[in-house]
């Protein structure tokens, strides 16, 4: 019975984080002032990104944690990009493969 219980309610917050966890995915277009602009269709699209937003990314093997302003402040005109947002507030920026 509690084994029962234990997965419903996993699965009732998986569920309900999903609900609120939004994916944009477009271009890649500017990174200004704390404003990250990108297109997707022919609409422009800004999200307010968070001087003190913290990502965790991998390199080689290592997991580490990194300011996505600064990973940002590296991206090229044209990238592929999908905008991971809760509610209003931008949570990371997955992608950034050049553009064909």
């Amino acid at each position: 019975m509690i084994r029962k219980f234990a997965a419903a309610l996993v699965a009732v917050v998986i569920a309900f984080g999903a609900v609120f966890a939004d994916e944009v995915k477009g271009t890649f277009v500017k990174f200004a002032d704390g404003k990250l602009t990108v297109k997707v269709g022919d609409k422009e699209k800004e999200f307010k990104i968070g001087s003190d937003t913290k990502v965790k990314i991998k390199v080689k093997g290592e997991e580490k944690e990194v300011l996505l302003t600064d990973r940002l402040g590296k991206l090229k005109e044209g990238a592929n990009v999908v905008v991971v947002t809760d509610g209003d507030k931008v949570t990371d920026v997955k992608g950034a493969k050049k553009a064909k």
